[in-house]
């Protein structure tokens, strides 16, 4: 666990005291669930949950409990997915779906972009 979304994760849930006391993440202490999304016969190749990404991905998380999900994965333009995640946005607005950029330019050509 030392990619993109380990540090993503630190980002939100770190407590100040982990940082040696200079600053912490935006949400201290609060709880984490991972979901791996990553291909395990290829390196950073995501198996993005493009097929009714509501019900195969977010409601995971909603059904746990969670009211935000930082999705620090990235994807070629793919707009069905895009509207996929406004809708689901609009219906559940008890959720916060998050997707960080990625760490290099290389990722200029991929979603989403901060």
């Amino acid at each position: 666990p030392d990619g993109h979304g380990t540090h993503i994760a630190g980002s939100i849930v770190a407590e100040a005291a982990s940082a040696g006391g200079a600053g912490g993440g935006v949400a201290p202490g609060a709880r984490i669930a991972v979901v791996d999304v990553e291909d395990t016969a290829r390196a950073r190749v995501y198996n993005v949950p493009d097929d009714d990404i509501g019900n195969s991905y977010f409601d995971l998380f909603r059904h746990a409990g969670a009211h935000a999900v930082c999705s620090p994965w990235s994807y070629s333009s793919h707009a069905s997915l895009e509207y996929d995640i406004d809708r689901y946005v609009w219906e559940h607005p008890d959720l916060l779906p998050v997707f960080p950029s990625g760490n290099a330019p290389t990722h200029l050509d991929q979603r989403p972009l901060a």
